[in-house]
């Protein structure tokens, strides 16, 4: 389950960091959805506010790598187990 989470963590974190490098290279293209030049506006704040966000985003959407089942057979093995002690 650790293990999952782990890979779950690191996932997020790659497309995230890609998302954000995509979108700082390619700001010139985003810039004339949103009205704004965004190249002048990008700095390590900025970078990292949507870093973040996007770290969040990509976490929510990896979240289905962990199946719920698995985690109730995990929940009830460590009940069981319990209960044996």
């Amino acid at each position: 389950m650790v293990v999952v989470v782990i890979i779950q963590f690191i996932m997020s974190l790659t497309a995230s960091l890609m998302s954000s490098l995509y979108e700082i290279l390619y700001a010139r293209d985003f810039g004339t959805f949103t009205g704004v030049d965004l190249l002048e506006s990008y700095g390590v704040t900025e970078f990292l506010l949507r870093f973040l966000k996007s770290f969040g985003s990509w976490f929510i959407l990896f979240i289905n790598v962990v199946p719920i089942s698995l985690v109730v057979s995990l929940e009830m093995v460590k009940f069981i187990q319990g209960y044996m002690i």
